[in-house]
């Protein structure tokens, strides 16, 4: 029981205080060690470029990208299933969209 009351306090205590240099909350604003509010800008490429059975309408069928890559590869051949897939990931993000 102590070690779990003991462990609650290092987290209380480690989320109320900020570390110097880090960016930190202050009231509903990001702040930077300066107390200068901070806009943080991104996004969540996840599986943005992973096609899904839903795209495609398919009822009982292919559901994962495994699945729908067999399937196109089955009736259209590799290249053929391979050319819209690799177009569009050349077309959506570049390296130069990930330069800091």
């Amino acid at each position: 029981m102590r070690k779990l009351v003991f462990l609650w306090a290092v987290a209380a205590l480690s989320l109320t205080a900020a570390e110097p240099g880090f960016l930190h909350r202050q009231g509903a604003q990001i702040v930077d060690a300066g107390g200068h509010p901070v806009t943080l800008r991104g996004t969540n490429l996840g599986n943005w470029l992973v096609p899904e059975g839903y795209m495609f309408l398919f009822e009982n069928g292919s559901e994962s990208r495994r699945e729908i890559d067999a399937f196109f590869r089955d009736i259209a051949g590799p290249e053929e299933t391979e050319r819209p897939f690799s177009r569009k990931k050349s077309m959506t993000i570049r390296e130069s969209d990930c330069d800091l």
